[in-house]
């Protein structure tokens, strides 16, 4: 259970990275260009300057297959003067999921030097003197080689928004003194997640507010529709960011030459696009149904019997929480995506498990408490069973509220005038909008621009809105009755950051063992030092 502080999450953030800069001799900052990373930056360096402790150390491990606004942003960041740049660009191997037979890609592989997606910079750090070239690995090793025998600390811009693993992994166990947000790496070195309870809004609106430069790449896929929490910016051939292939030659022709030249299989997926083996969406006609096909591949197509046998062994756990039809298809489909991608990482399983939406069917099936956006996903997607329905509906109008919209009048109103009370019988005459929120917004659109009383900032913002809530250009421009030349004007007239402006910092939260935690350290400490006093 969360417990919200007084703080919001922009003062807990410097308060915790305050921590960790009187806690370590050295504080490493980690970069990738994104947004997360950017705000990581500019708090650490709010933080050093308070503290006297410039520059402050930004490390970002370059994966040569990265998009030029990246490569653009991160060249501004390790150029500031506040900054001490750590920039590896050195031979490494990284996953190449855009082929099912190139299965790694050797980044800055000097044989392929006239091939390299973007040259390297001369503040970078070039020979890979760090004992592993896997790019997972290299983190650790870095700080053990580059900051040996000192209490180092690596931060990161990890949030527990995106995937329920992540949050009970940062809210369980103890890894530093009283913190639970971070891991250890080796003796007196470890990482840390100082942004955890951040939501995107948050990230955002502090960009905004700041007025910090931010990944241009962002407002490039604004204008193409991308979700928000579908935009990637980092290296383009990892598994969850390989969509961006179908993306590259439009919003960056010249990055798009490099990559088709460079990566295997890139061409294909962005030829192919949504029929892609990244993309697949229909069981063949041949297979009887998801799991004939996930089995079918796994004997012919994986080579490995270490991966062979993993997945039978992941299948054979998967299929006793994944009980309905519909539950257990998307999970084969899962699979199938994994096999296809050879993500032998299993980092699309862990993505597919830890979709807030799956985590909820998971709920379900253990009878644990629902919420109402629980039971509206399981009913619109018919993940619940025939059988079973009618107690699911039971459960949904057991707890099923309604928010009132523009009922200040009405309500004021009928408290002060006794006569309109009475005459009411003392109840508030309302209107139930029986619609989703998108259908709300476009009835506002619609009701504002018959008055003539619609401002351009408001409507993109309810564009903004709505396209993250997933509906396409098409189903927006038909609701709204405009054409699709307004609506990308509408994308273009302001930045990305600027959808932001008008939230608000949430309130930075920890759990209830988290603070159990930190109150049992806290009683530890001062019973210690009554002991080293004698009393």
């Amino acid at each position: 259970m969360k417990i919200y502080l007084k703080e919001n999450v922009y003062e807990k953030a410097l308060e915790r990275i305050s921590y960790l800069y009187d806690e370590f001799e050295d504080v490493v900052v980690g970069y990738s260009g994104g947004k997360d990373s950017t705000v990581l930056v500019h708090l650490a360096l709010e933080v050093a300057r308070k503290k006297g402790r410039l520059p402050v150390n930004v490390m970002w491990i370059d994966q040569e297959a990265e998009w030029q606004s990246t490569v653009d942003m991160c060249i501004k960041i390790m150029t500031m003067p506040e900054v001490k740049p750590y920039w590896y660009q050195m031979p490494m191997v990284i996953t190449n999921n855009a082929s099912l037979i190139s299965r790694y890609n050797y980044c800055w592989d000097e044989k392929e030097k006239d091939k390299w997606i973007h040259p390297k910079h001369k503040l970078s750090i070039k020979e890979n003197i760090y004992g592993t070239d896997r790019f997972h690995q290299l983190f650790e090793k870095i700080l053990k080689v580059d900051f040996k025998d000192k209490k180092a600390c690596y931060i990161s811009g990890v949030r527990t928004e995106e995937s329920p693993k992540r949050h009970m992994t940062l809210t369980e166990a103890i890894t530093y003194k009283w913190i639970t947000w971070g891991k250890k790496l080796s003796k007196d070195q470890y990482t840390f997640y100082p942004i955890y309870d951040w939501s995107y809004n948050d990230i955002w609106k502090a960009i905004h507010d700041n007025g910090w430069q931010y990944n241009t790449l962002y407002d490039k896929m604004h204008q193409y529709g991308i979700p928000v929490r579908e935009m990637r910016v980092s290296n383009v051939h990892h598994e969850t960011s390989i969509q961006s292939l179908k993306l590259i030659q439009e919003i960056e022709p010249e990055t798009w030459e490099r990559i088709a030249n460079r990566i295997s299989g890139a061409n294909t997926v962005k030829k192919l696009g949504d029929d892609s083996f990244t993309s697949i969406k229909k069981v063949p006609f041949m297979f009887r149904d998801w799991e004939e096909y996930t089995l079918y591949l796994n004997e012919k197509l994986v080579d490995k019997e270490k991966n062979r046998a993993e997945i039978l062994k992941r299948i054979k756990k998967m299929e006793k929480i994944y009980i309905h039809d519909k539950a257990r298809d998307m999970m084969y489909k899962a699979f199938v995506k994994t096999i296809l991608s050879s993500d032998w990482d299993f980092t699309k399983l862990d993505n597919f498990e830890a979709n807030p939406e799956v985590y909820n069917y998971r709920k379900w099936v253990k009878k644990k408490p629902l919420l109402e956006q629980d039971i509206k996903f399981y009913l619109r997607n018919n993940l619940i069973p025939s059988y079973e329905k009618e107690e699911v509906i039971k459960e949904y109008e057991k707890i099923k509220k309604y928010i009132i919209v523009d009922g200040f009048h009405r309500y004021y109103i009928c408290k002060l005038k006794k006569d309109i009370r009475e005459r009411n019988k003392g109840l508030l005459p309302i209107v139930v909008i029986n619609k989703d929120i998108n259908d709300r917004m476009a009835s506002t659109i619609r009701h504002n621009r018959a008055r003539g009383e619609h401002n351009i900032g408001g409507m993109s913002n309810m564009v903004f809105n709505m396209l993250d809530n997933g509906w396409t250009d098409q189903e927006i421009c038909k609701e709204l009755g405009m054409e699709i030349d307004e609506l990308i004007r509408l994308k273009h007239i302001t930045g990305f950051s600027k959808l932001f402006e008008n939230t608000e910092y949430r309130k930075a939260w920890e759990t209830n063992k988290m603070i159990r935690i930190r109150h049992q350290f806290n009683k530890k400490k001062k019973e210690v030092k009554i002991d080293e006093n004698g009393q």
